[in-house]
Parts: C-alpha cells; sequence; structure tokens
C-alpha cells in the first residue's frame, strides 16, 4: 500500500480508495480521533501523516482479515460439521435444495454457541478492530480462542465418555441388584440392600481410564488374509 507524501490533506474517496474501506468507516475513524481531519466547505480534509501511521497500523501482523481468521479456525478443525439423513443427532437443520427439503444433523464443535466469527467475538473469544469495515481481528486473540476451544470440546468429549461408561456400569449393577431381589422375592427372604450407586473411586478411575484410551487411542489390528476369506471380506478379481 503506497505512502502519500505529495499532497498534506486527503479527500474521503481517496482514503477509501487507499484502505479498501466504506466511507461509514472513515467517518467512524475521524469521529474516534485515529484519523485526524479538517472540515472546510463542508468536507472533510484527512492528514497525511496519521494517514501514514493508520496505514502501517492495518499493514501490522496484528491484525488479519476474516477470511485469514476463518482459515485458522478451520486449519484446527474447529467448526461445526453436518451430516445429511443417516446420522442420529440432537440438533437438525433443514435447507431446500432444488426445489426439495434436506435435513442435515449437525454436532456442534462446542454445545454452548455455533461456531462462526460474530459469536466467538460476542462470547469475548475473539476481539475485534470496532471502526472498520470490512473487519479487522487480533490474531493473538484468535491463536488464544483456538487453544480455550479445543480445551473445551475435549473436556465436552471426556464428560460424554464418562456418562456413557458409567451409565454401563451402573446397569450392570442394577441388572445384578434385580436378579437378587427375584430371587430373594421367589425364596420370600426379607431383601433389604439398597439400590447400587457408583461410589467416588469408581467415577474417578473410569475418567483416568477414558483420558488415557483419549490419550492414547488402540491401533486397529491386522487381519490376516484366511481371517479375511473366511469373513467374505476377499476383493472381486480384476477383469
Amino acid at each position: 500500500m503506497k505512502q502519500f507524501r505529495t499532497l498534506p490533506f486527503k479527500y474521503t474517496k481517496d482514503i477509501t480508495e487507499t484502505l479498501n474501506i466504506n466511507e461509514k468507516s472513515v467517518y467512524n475513524l475521524s469521529n474516534s480521533g485515529r484519523l485526524k481531519a479538517k472540515k472546510t466547505g463542508g468536507k472533510l480534509y484527512f492528514c497525511n501523516n496519521s494517514l501514514n501511521d493508520f496505514i502501517s497500523y492495518k499493514n501490522s501482523s496484528n491484525f488479519i482479515t476474516a477470511k485469514d481468521a476463518k482459515k485458522m479456525l478451520k486449519t484446527n478443525d474447529i467448526e461445526d460439521k453436518f451430516y445429511i439423513l443417516g446420522k442420529t443427532k440432537n440438533q437438525a437443520k433443514i435447507k431446500r435444495r432444488n426445489g426439495c427439503n434436506i435435513t442435515y444433523y449437525y454436532g456442534r464443535y462446542t454445545e454452548d454457541f455455533p461456531i462462526s466469527l460474530k459469536q466467538l467475538c460476542l462470547n469475548g473469544y475473539i476481539k475485534k478492530d470496532p471502526d472498520i469495515t470490512p473487519a479487522l481481528y487480533e490474531k493473538q486473540s484468535v491463536i488464544n480462542a483456538i487453544k480455550v476451544l479445543k480445551d473445551k470440546h475435549t473436556n465436552e468429549l471426556i464428560n460424554e465418555k464418562c456418562t456413557d461408561e458409567e451409565n454401563i456400569l451402573l446397569g450392570k449393577k442394577l441388572n445384578k441388584w434385580k436378579k437378587e431381589k427375584m430371587k430373594a422375592f421367589k425364596d420370600k427372604i426379607t431383601f433389604n440392600t439398597p439400590k447400587p450407586t457408583l461410589s467416588t473411586q469408581e467415577i474417578e478411575q473410569i475418567r483416568l481410564k477414558v483420558i488415557d484410551s483419549m490419550n492414547n487411542p488402540a491401533t486397529p489390528k491386522r487381519v490376516s488374509k484366511k481371517k479375511k476369506r473366511r469373513k467374505g471380506i476377499t476383493r472381486l478379481p480384476r477383469r
């Protein structure tokens, strides 16, 4: 982006073309005092020195565009994933395509809000420049948001898996307790044992087991050719 040194003042149109921003943004910048301007004859004339300072500020590596911010989020797999029919998800979204309503099931990255730059700014994860349109976002705030969202996502996954494992273990205990109760009822014996619950030690063990399985995922076992033939997984011969 070129810097102006010839004339001491520039018009609003020149600044919009140079900075690639709207006229509204230029007025916001002048009102906030970030671009120094003089009003003569109903027109604004902007100082070159303040314009050059703002150009160096805009071109600094501290700020990125919306496209770059979205790219950073996508490379770190921070996005809501959509699936067509067949996947059992809680949320559903209907889109119209080729004159037909297609139901898309989607799994949100976080349970609190959908992943978008607008929502991340509203929830205070990413900071943006309030006076400029198209918007510029702080690069460091995007990096910090990625770290926080990743930790949040992993914690949510751990909690989900822990609840599933706890339900399985509790179900086994309840089945055993019901069998014992039925046996006591048939034998006409008093049954005073209370309903089983999970202890804190068992819950901690389940959590540690889930975290260990997520950190060290099991490698899939290699199936030999003989077993493949038995199962019927053999490939068709080439013609």
